[in-house]
């Protein structure tokens, strides 16, 4: 396929994401009261909460809308509104400012967040238990280890942590975070880019793997994942204030319990969960969100999860993540890691 031809399916890929910014607000914002209004519940009887994503609605978020569909929120007392965002920065300033009551967000940037500005927040659940940092190029290129990618240009955006952590791993492996050429774009036109050859990889995170794929079809792309060259750190999670944890408690185990319920139905029943994301944003294929379904259920089922069940949290990796996060973010300390979360709440706890 050309560049131009890879270049147009990209373009529409990504006006498919901006569509879905729009559709997701109204069915994040919208719909609530009469899903409540069934027989035996009502509005008034259940616990309002404000739920966070960390970008735009596609099949990623598959589980959130399952939960909310099948009615696991409700039948533990809580009428959730799902709301997209621009980022995982955002979904961290949107929890601390209380413009929401919980939040999926990144553990290292909840952790720069507490360490720079005393904000709020703390994990209570991991969902990307193993690390879901990639760089994706060209399957025709062939770039499937780091020094086939020596002297290649490699699109980020900024804010993206995946460079810093990639000359961690660089520099851990003996190769020279120097030998990269990294360029800054649009995080919008990074599939485009790719797909036009413009740039000879991007950084993105596996759950985008099944579009990039779809951008870049029919050759595809291949994926280095971080995790195969040895990093093994959390990344996003639910999270809720401190505040709130305290005030809220049954609450908040509800929350994490429903939802984990939701992301075992939809691993269960992905036809179906593609079906109801499909409804949510008619512009999503649903192949491509059972994809999406079945990359989550890789990544939620780390070493804790296998061990203590979904969402659980392994100190020692919540070490390791903060000192990741240190050098990631050149902060002057390694951040306090039993700040940044607590199993307290999930089922069983």
């Amino acid at each position: 396929m050309s560049g131009r031809d890879r270049g147009a399916l990209a373009r529409r890929l990504v006006f498919m994401l901006v569509a879905a910014l729009a559709v997701g607000l109204a069915a994040g914002c919208g719909g609530s009261d009469d899903e409540s209004s069934g027989e035996g519940s009502s509005s008034e009887s259940l616990t309002p909460i404000s739920f966070s994503l960390d970008f735009l609605i596609d099949g990623r978020y598959a589980p959130w809308f399952v939960a909310k569909e099948k009615g696991f929120y409700e039948d533990a007392g809580l009428d959730v509104t799902i709301n997209p965002s621009q980022g995982a920065q955002e979904a961290v300033q949107a929890l601390a400012a209380g413009r929401a009551d919980a939040a999926f967000t990144d553990m290292g940037q909840l952790m720069v967040a507490k360490a720079q500005q005393d904000a709020p927040g703390k994990l209570v659940a991991v969902i990307y238990a193993n690390p879901p940092y990639a760089l994706f190029s060209a399957k025709e290129d062939d770039y499937t280890t780091p020094d086939s990618l020596i002297g290649k240009k490699i699109g980020t955006n900024a804010g993206s942590p995946m460079k810093a952590i990639w000359n961690i791993l660089m520099t851990r492996t003996g190769i020279a975070p120097s030998d990269f050429e990294w360029v800054n774009l649009d995080p919008a036109t990074k599939p485009q880019l790719l797909a036009a050859g413009q740039v000879d990889a991007i950084d993105n995170y596996l759950p985008s793997e099944p579009l990039l794929q779809q951008a870049l079809a029919p050759e595809g792309v291949n994926a280095i994942r971080y995790s195969d060259l040895g990093l093994e750190i959390y990344s996003n999670g639910i999270s809720f204030t401190e505040d709130y944890l305290n005030e809220n408690p049954d609450v908040v185990a509800a929350f994490v319990k429903a939802s984990l319920q939701g992301f075992e139905y939809a691993f269960e029943h992905p036809d179906e969960a593609a079906e109801i994301m499909t409804e949510v944003d008619p512009t999503l294929d649903p192949e491509v969100v059972k994809q999406q379904v079945a990359v989550l259920e890789e990544l939620i089922n780390g070493p804790g999860a296998r061990r203590n069940g979904l969402g659980f949290m392994d100190p020692a990796i919540v070490e390791e993540t903060a000192e990741v996060t240190k050098d990631t973010y050149g902060l002057s300390k390694v951040p306090d890691a039993a700040a940044a979360f607590t199993n307290d709440y999930l089922p069983g706890s």
